[in-house]
């Protein structure tokens, strides 16, 4: 019952690995906003194809938890509005044609330029809209392979580098590289490949922000080494345009948050509107942005009371609490309707206390001039500076009385406004969340679907089990009647070395006999002859049963061997042996063929140098080198001349030992080199590689 139960659980374990069921190709991921170059992780790295069976349960939970625990997250985040804009769609590249494979060098450069560039950078690229399909949200011409660095060439920091591989398509959601590193050079992005269309290629984007040190700056100019102008729908200068095209920076949803909306009388609508914003104190001022209104009727209307003008005015306050020197961040400049996304107006750090908006050109709703504005936030390093201050507004020198607190109250649209640079970074992370939403949710499918499988196949799992269960007692008993055979196997040879080691032996000592007390020299000479054919005899039938013995198949019993019949065959005076340390040769298995080689091989060298070379020393060296066993025996004997054809010697007959070895050498698979010279001695060395 153990060996069944211990054989289902191991056909279990190996359906855990071979079976299940086919898992998708996994969406590509996008980078993690602040560091694009690294993946957000997944609920796991194991495939449900390769997940033991006993943990799917617990991993089944433990996707369900992670996909509840996303979804709560995502909740949480703004969703990305889809950009309704008729015109202002962003940059776009001029044509070229297709080029395989990737070349060496960009084929469009784009240069972002800001001035105050003193601290670690962060660059946005916001992918254009397809126009061609606003149902969609589809990205239109976001680059596959592209780097982002700054500074020269020679001097250049990576910002992000997708030139090995494509990026991954963001959609209408902003891709956020960050630079941790302190930076005070402009940055650039090279494009290796765009989008293809045809036997030709372009990338576009919509816009592109830089935040310096978390402060969202204004790109003063961007520089694109070619393009495709067609205004008022495509240009460079678009890149940087203070319309967005990613709707509101707007949080959770307020109470009792409404926007200012502001009827105006036509007989006075000639006059422009005046917001004024008391900061407090004079103070360098960062952005201003404006957040379109929300219509109070239940019908949407895309930047409801947007003024069609808009002028903007810093004045400073003197010590004595006059108004002191005006000046004119934005002049009147006419401005389209920004649909529901926000107006991002530069401050150019003008200095000063009182931040005066002028506003005109309204739009007609219901034949009645409306102003509506959701929120007015004035900002330095992304530091609010108007929440909550004093508003007044003005037609015409006349001060109205209506609710100016409402565009300071922090909320636009129902909402709460957010940082913007934090809301950049949810639009980013909410992609890389439903990327991962969508992950999880297939590899939860395919996990339950390998359960209930496995659920269906355990009765067939059963039999497979006692079927195998009778073939390994088959197989058992097979093994056992094999060590049956080499414990006789081994007792034959027991038996061979104890009679006929005997019986030599027996021979052995009465040649010696023979030798030691016959009077005739020719009686003495046959008993020596017959003493050393018994000894030779005896040997042997020890290295016949080294050969045969399984237990000697091992490298270290190799060398041990080897050892042995150096110290026997060679003088110790003459011997320099060199060997490794057992304990630390590799376990390797040696055929009885490659021992029998070897041995033989070894013998032949050590007879040659102790018979012929008239050495008075002889050195061995037995080492592991490269998964090869490096054998060299030298000696400082009378040497000879060999020939260059493959170490036969001129005369074979004279050296038929070594044409022997060469044989043993090519049978081996090793390589074999006799190195001598009259009067210099030899050098044998063999390398058998051992697997």
């Amino acid at each position: 019952m153990r060996t069944l139960a211990r054989t289902i659980a191991a056909l279990c374990y190996a359906l855990s690995i071979t079976h299940g069921s086919t898992q998708p190709e996994e969406e590509a991921r996008v980078g993690d906003p602040r560091s694009p170059l690294e993946h957000r992780p997944y609920a796991s790295d194991l495939s449900p194809d390769h997940l033991p069976l006993y943990k799917i349960p617990g991993h089944i939970r433990d996707l369900n938890a992670r996909i509840t625990d996303l979804r709560i997250e995502l909740d949480k985040m703004q969703p990305l509005r889809t950009p309704q804009l008729a015109s202002s769609f962003g940059y776009h590249s001029s044509y070229l044609p297709t080029e395989e494979p990737l070349p060496s060098k960009p084929r469009w450069v784009m240069e972002f330029q800001t001035p105050f560039l003193n601290g670690p950078l962060d660059l946005v690229l916001v992918p254009a809209h397809d126009h061609r399909n606003l149902s969609e949200e589809k990205s239109y011409g976001f680059p596959k392979r592209f780097r982002i660095v700054t500074g020269p060439a020679n001097k250049e920091t990576i910002i992000a580098d997708w030139t090995q591989q494509d990026f991954p398509d963001p959609g209408l959601h902003p891709v956020y590289f960050h630079s941790p590193s302190f930076t005070s050079q402009q940055p650039r992005m090279e494009v290796y490949r765009g989008q293809q269309e045809g036997d030709r290629e372009f990338f576009a984007l919509a816009r592109a922000h830089m935040i310096v040190s978390n402060e969202v700056r204004k790109i003063s100019a961007a520089k694109a080494s070619s393009s495709f102008e067609a205004k008022p729908y495509w240009s460079t200068d678009y890149i940087n345009h203070e319309s967005g095209v990613l709707g509101l920076p707007l949080g959770e949803l307020a109470e009792c948050a409404p926007d200012l909306v502001l009827p105006m009388d036509t007989s006075v609508t000639d006059a422009p509107l005046i917001i004024e914003i008391d900061l407090g104190r004079n103070t360098h001022i960062g952005w201003i942005d404006l957040l379109p209104a929300q219509s109070p009727e239940t019908i949407a209307v895309p930047g409801y009371g947007f003024p069609g003008s808009i002028k903007i005015d810093i004045a400073r306050s003197l010590p004595n609490g006059q108004r002191g020197e005006t000046s004119t961040v934005l002049k009147q400049s006419l401005f389209e309707n920004p649909d529901n996304n926000i107006v991002h107006i530069p401050g150019l750090h003008a200095f000063g206390r009182f931040v005066r908006i002028h506003c005109n050109h309204f739009p007609i709703h219901q034949e009645t001039a409306v102003f509506s504005m959701g929120e007015i936030v004035v900002s330095q390093q992304d530091a609010p500076l108007s929440n909550q201050r004093p508003v007044t507004l003005s037609i015409g020198g006349h001060q109205l009385e209506s609710a100016g607190a409402l565009l300071v109250d922090g909320h636009a649209q129902g909402r709460q406004v957010i940082d913007l640079v934090d809301w950049l970074q949810q639009l980013a992370t909410a992609k890389q969340i439903d990327a991962e939403l969508r992950t999880l949710q297939t590899q939860l499918e395919a996990t339950e679907t390998r359960w209930q499988n496995f659920i269906t196949w355990i009765k067939g799992i059963t039999s497979a089990a006692v079927a195998i269960a009778v073939i390994a007692t088959i197989i058992i008993l097979a093994l056992s009647k094999r060590r049956q055979n080499l414990k006789l196997r081994k007792q034959i040879s027991s038996d061979l070395h104890d009679d006929v080691g005997s019986k030599v032996a027996a021979i052995s000592l009465a040649s010696t006999y023979v030798k030691k007390h016959a009077t005739e020299p020719r009686v003495r000479e046959r008993g020596e002859r017959i003493h050393d054919i018994a000894h030779d005899m005896h040997q042997s039938l020890r290295d016949v049963l080294w050969l045969t013995d399984k237990d000697t198949d091992t490298l270290t019993e190799l060398v041990e061997k080897l050892s042995y019949t150096a110290q026997r065959r060679i003088p110790s005076e003459t011997l320099e042996l060199q060997i490794p340390s057992l304990s630390q040769l590799p376990k390797r298995t040696i055929s009885v063929g490659t021992k029998r080689d070897i041995l033989q091989f070894f013998r032949e060298a050590l007879h040659n140098a102790s018979s012929h070379a008239n050495a008075s020393v002889i050195k061995v060296e037995i080492s592991w080198v490269a998964k090869s066993l490096r054998i060299t025996i030298s000696d400082n004997g009378s040497g000879f001349t060999p020939t260059a054809n493959d170490c036969q010697p001129r005369s074979v007959s004279q050296h038929h030992g070594l044409r022997n070895m060469r044989d043993r050498a090519i049978r081996l698979k090793a390589s074999y080199d006799v190195k001598s010279a009259e009067g210099q001695g030899t050098t044998v060395s063999l390398q058998v590689p051992i697997h």
